[in-house]
């Protein structure tokens, strides 16, 4: 059963890191728009951001499982705590980017710069929580 739940860990994992990286090639490609196009660009590519929530949800299921056995020394091990405490910021992040591009979808084009500011440290906190990972498990 570990070997399943890691595999969709890893799987979960691949489609938030995926999500990220998506969204900064595209939105190194939305310089080039502006005004109500860039807004219909923003909209064209809203819905990969469903496929890194849902990467979350298995990630946080499956590393919920994963953690069995290792809750009580949680305490005991720094960057496993931070690797944890840095995987709920992200969860918080992409619920505000959800929101935004939602509100993005219904008219307000001004959110634009705050989702590509928020994007950035998204994937910055993304790649920390990978790098963290490998720390603790390797």
């Amino acid at each position: 059963m570990k070997d399943g739940m890691l595999i969709f860990h890893f799987i979960g994992l691949a489609m938030v890191l995926g999500t990220t990286l998506g969204f900064a090639f595209l939105g190194a490609r939305s310089k080039q728009y502006s005004g109500d196009d860039l807004k219909r660009f923003f909209v064209s590519i809203s819905p990969l951001s469903k496929m890194g929530n849902y990467g979350l949800v298995i990630m946080l299921l499956s590393g919920g499982y994963l953690m069995t056995g290792r809750w009580a020394s949680l305490l005991e091990t720094p960057l496993l705590l931070a690797k944890l405490l840095l995987f709920l910021v992200l969860g918080a992040l992409a619920g505000i980017m959800s929101g935004k591009l939602r509100k993005i979808r219904n008219g307000n084009g001004d959110l634009i710069s705050g989702v590509r500011s928020i994007g950035r440290i998204y994937m910055l906190i993304s790649l920390i929580i990978v790098v963290l990972a490998v720390l603790v498990f390797h």
